[in-house]
């Protein structure tokens, strides 16, 4: 239903557009955010968060399992014909004292994994932000300098994108390669074919 909607929505615009003097473009934003300078950058601090936060997790997740051979031994020992009901005893409440502080150290795992992806999630989204906002305001300036009234997101219509918007648009709209040129950068080859500067 919704993709319905936005598709007519998009056609209506596009047919007010064209009745008047009114300029109509399309950018492919996906190529356009690839392409910017900061992105390679972008991707380096995520990577180099993830393996750090990855590496926390890892230093607990060798903790647990440390505490899971301790409690199988325990656990072992407290069945243990050859041992004495006081040894027995003794090996039992090892045992639970070492299921305390496993069943305590998998929920600081559960905590962490939890904190750490929050984490991530946000410092990618103010590093996007950073780059959309660069975007956005090349964006402003290049439609005010072309007198475009509409620019339309094309990289909807990627396979695997939720909604198409634009399933087809002539070369001669894509300002894709306009976009670029002015955040300081390269479209990347797998871009270049979809954009004409």
């Amino acid at each position: 239903m919704n993709r319905n909607f936005a598709a007519i929505a998009v056609l209506a615009a596009m047919s007010v557009f064209a009745q008047g003097a009114d300029k109509i473009a399309t950018v492919d934003l996906e190529a356009v955010v690839r392409s910017h300078p900061k992105t390679e950058g972008n991707k380096q601090t995520l990577r180099a968060t993830q393996k750090e936060y990855e590496e926390q997790r890892d230093t607990l997740r060798t903790k647990i399992e440390r505490l899971q051979e301790n409690f199988a031994k325990a656990s072992e020992q407290a069945n243990n014909a050859a041992l004495n009901d006081k040894a027995r005893d003794a090996q039992r409440n090892i045992a639970r004292e070492i299921l305390t502080d496993l069943r305590r150290e998998e929920d600081a795992l559960r905590q962490l994994v939890s904190r750490l992806q929050r984490s991530l999630n946000e410092t990618e989204l103010l590093l996007f932000e950073g780059t959309m906002n660069d975007v956005n305001a090349q964006l402003e300036e290049l439609v005010k300098e072309k007198g475009i009234s509409l620019v339309i997101d094309k990289s909807a219509g990627r396979t695997g994108a939720p909604v198409p918007v634009v399933l087809w648009s002539s070369p001669s709209l894509d300002i894709t390669g306009d976009l670029v040129t002015r955040i300081g950068g390269v479209l990347k080859p797998e871009d270049s074919e979809t954009a004409v500067p």
